[in-house]
C-alpha cells in the first residue's frame, strides 16, 4: 500500500436488539404520530458518509402525494471516526422490515435491517 493511501472502512450498527440473523429489532411507539431512530457508525477519522434506502414514508399535501426515503443526506464522522444518522420512523413502517445503507464508494459501504414492530 501506498503511504498515502487510505484503507477505509465503515460499520454501521443500532442500539437495538439484535436477533440471530442479525435484525435489529424496533418497538414502534403507537401513541406517536412519527419517530425517530438512530443508525450508528465507525470509519475513518472526519469520512465522508452517504446515507440511501429504499424505504420511503409519505405525505399527502395539496392532494399530491409526496414520497421521501426514511435516511439519505450525509454525515462526516467525528475525529475519533464514530458517527450517527437519524432514520424516520411513522406508522406505515410498522410490520416492514427497513433497509438502511451508508456508503462511502462503491466498493466501501454496509447496512443493516430493522423490523419495526
Amino acid at each position: 500500500m501506498d503511504e498515502y493511501e487510505v484503507d477505509y472502512f465503515l460499520n454501521l450498527y443500532c442500539d437495538l436488539y439484535q436477533d440471530e440473523n442479525e435484525i435489529y429489532h424496533i418497538e414502534y411507539d403507537r401513541t406517536k404520530s412519527n419517530s425517530y431512530s438512530s443508525v450508528f457508525y465507525n470509519t475513518n477519522p472526519n469520512q465522508f458518509v452517504s446515507w440511501y434506502s429504499p424505504n420511503e414514508f409519505y405525505v399527502i399535501h395539496f392532494q399530491d402525494t409526496i414520497y421521501t426515503p426514511i435516511i439519505d443526506y450525509t454525515t462526516y464522522s467525528r475525529e475519533d471516526g464514530s458517527g450517527k444518522q437519524l432514520f424516520y420512523l411513522s406508522p406505515q413502517h410498522i410490520g416492514d422490515t427497513l433497509d438502511l445503507y451508508g456508503i462511502i464508494d462503491d466498493e466501501v459501504w454496509d447496512m443493516v435491517k430493522v423490523w419495526v414492530k
